[in-house]
């Protein structure tokens, strides 16, 4: 797989991109069978910001990127809606088809983006991992924190879980005093209990 990044100044970026041919974003899929000479199978195209981040995962026959993409919101009038993270499910079980099959925002898990520490609420996705069966997505949500999805029915992600941070039992809320700032979540598993680490 390989990322394509867009711009970030959608209104004037995608119009020049679709002006001059060269609006493609997102990932492309190779064969590297032989490395010498990689081949191109198949390209998802996403626009704007293109993809930031991938994690390549199988259901069985099936194959799946879990696509980090962020899109701008020009006409925001505040700095958490100004970048929109969304997870897309994108299947290239036909790697010269790729095709989106599930998409998942914060509002899907009716979760609140709220400022933290001395900085403005910043509510883009920045990374993700996905579990080796293919079940559970680790997303980092920057000032959202860490969200865990239920990817079994990829067309259809489910909210399971969210971490914002430390909560201290004489400070309830202490965690919006912390920077947000979830850049990469990575799951483990120590003396039988699953730790994901951010």
């Amino acid at each position: 797989l390989h990322q394509i990044p867009g711009s970030p100044f959608i209104d004037f970026a995608t119009a020049f991109q679709q002006a001059t041919g060269l609006d493609q974003t997102g990932f492309q899929v190779y064969d590297v069978s032989d490395p010498a000479e990689p081949v191109r199978l198949g390209t998802w195209n996403n626009g704007g910001l293109g993809t930031h981040n991938l994690w390549l995962f199988r259901q069985g026959e099936r194959s799946f990127v879990a696509a980090v993409f962020n899109q701008i919101n020009n006409l925001a009038d505040n700095d958490r809606d100004f970048v929109l993270g969304i997870l897309q499910i994108v299947e290239i079980t036909d790697p010269s088809d790729p095709t989106l099959v599930g998409e998942w925002r914060l509002e899907d898990g009716a979760l609140d983006c709220p400022a933290r520490g001395n900085d403005s609420a910043f509510c883009f996705l920045h990374d993700v991992t996905v579990s080796a069966d293919g079940t559970l997505a680790y997303l980092s949500f920057w000032d959202a924190g860490l969200i865990l999805l239920d990817l079994s029915d990829p067309a259809n992600p489910v909210f399971q879980g969210q971490a914002l941070g430390q909560v201290q039992a004489d400070d309830p809320e202490g965690w919006l005093n912390e920077e947000g700032n979830t850049h990469a979540a990575v799951p483990t598993f120590v003396d039988g209990r699953h730790l994901v680490v951010v």
